[in-house]
């Protein structure tokens, strides 16, 4: 499919990446702030993906929106295998999936409809590139989870590079026109990604 989102709509679709650039800085880089705020921000940044998967649903599965459904799988599934002492303290389990069900129920209540779905497995078909598109969708979380006990100012750089990455690596998938030119932008993207957090958490942490 040799198509090309606007300019304006690709910026946008970097926001929630954006937004876990801000929770993941606040979080590693050492600044003093309470847990809470930390938790909030996080909370943020997830929420932004379900609702961009909400808004996809409604608007039929546009390219923009196929991200925050690989990530809303994959944090639910994340959920599944977590505990939170002050909530639960075995794993949550199937209760991990009660944010992805309640944004498709609130889904269907706006638009009471199958044709998203038919659209989506119709995209992806035309395009098969938006299947690796959707697992990009889980990078921030991973590069995060990679450097998770790494708490330290030289995580500053770190965190900017990866996630100014990541972001422009979705921007880029969005604006090539050919698929050979998505599938390098979020490939190359993401490896160079990793490959700084794996540094980085690999040197400060020995």
């Amino acid at each position: 499919m040799n198509v090309s989102t606007s300019i304006r709509t690709s910026l946008l679709a970097t926001i929630p990446f954006g937004l876990f650039g801000i929770a993941w800085f606040v979080f590693d880089s050492g600044i003093a702030v309470s847990p809470l705020a930390v938790q909030l921000l996080f909370l943020t940044a997830a929420l932004s993906m379900f609702v961009l998967l909400g808004i996809g649903w409604i608007k039929e599965f546009p390219r923009w929106s196929v991200p925050a459904l690989g990530f809303c799988l994959f944090f639910s599934l994340y959920l599944t295998m977590i505990s939170i002492p002050s909530f639960k303290t075995e794993t949550l389990g199937y209760l991990g999936w009660i944010p992805l069900c309640i944004t498709f129920i609130v889904c269907l209540a706006v638009k009471p409809s199958k044709r998203p779905l038919r659209q989506l497995v119709g995209q992806i078909r035309k395009d098969p590139t938006l299947l690796l598109f959707g697992f990009y969708g889980i990078s921030p979380l991973i590069a995060f989870l990679i450097c998770d006990e790494t708490r330290s100012a030289w995580m500053i750089p770190v965190v900017l590079t990866a996630m100014t990455v990541l972001s422009a690596g979705l921007y880029l998938f969005l604006r090539s026109v050919r698929p050979a030119g998505r599938i390098r932008s979020v490939v190359f993207s993401g490896l160079l990604a990793l490959a700084v957090v794996f540094t980085a958490s690999f040197v400060l942490n020995t």
